[in-house]
Parts: C-alpha cells; sequence; structure tokens
C-alpha cells in the first residue's frame, strides 16, 4: 500500500475515534449537570430535569435545573457550582 494511503487511512480511523470520544461525553453532559445540581437544589440526581444548557468556548457555564415544580438558574463558577431558586411571580430566591 502507498504512503499517502496508509496516511491518509490513519488519519481517518483517528478522526473517527475522536469522535467517538467526544460524542460518549456529550451523552454523559446532563447526567453530570444532574448530578453537580443535586447537592444545590436538595433533589435527588434522578429526579432533576436538565434545560438551556449554555455554552462558553465549549464549556459549560449556565444551565436550568427543574424539580418538584421548582426551578433552578445554575451555573458553573471557578469555586463551583451556584443554582438559585427562579424568581416567579414575585416571590424571592431562596438558598438551598
Amino acid at each position: 500500500m502507498k504512503k499517502w494511503k496508509r496516511g491518509f487511512l490513519i488519519v481517518c480511523y483517528f478522526s473517527i475515534f475522536c469522535f467517538l470520544l467526544v460524542m460518549s461525553g456529550c451523552v454523559s453532559r446532563e447526567a453530570y449537570l444532574q448530578k453537580s445540581s443535586a447537592g444545590q437544589v436538595g433533589c435527588p440526581a434522578n429526579s432533576i430535569t436538565i434545560e438551556d444548557i449554555e455554552t462558553m468556548l465549549g464549556t459549560v457555564s449556565g444551565w436550568t435545573a427543574k424539580c418538584e415544580g421548582k426551578t433552578f438558574i445554575c451555573s458553573s463558577m471557578t469555586s463551583g457550582i451556584v443554582c438559585k431558586e427562579s424568581l416567579k411571580k414575585g416571590k424571592t430566591s431562596s438558598k438551598k
């Protein structure tokens, strides 16, 4: 086999491997956010619904966590995960 064909095949296989590796990380992103939010919102991870995931430079920077009829606005900061209950209909936020 010619050298350029062999090199091309190596690049193709490597690209497919990288794509599969990245996709496996995307599948578990919601599970990671559910677990990260659980301690902040006071609900078990499996009862939390994650929505509105925001990214900045490829990294998750914010998301909405919902559980037991409540909505929490969460963000990832250098000091850790912070979630606050969303303000609705004049209610004040409560720290969890």
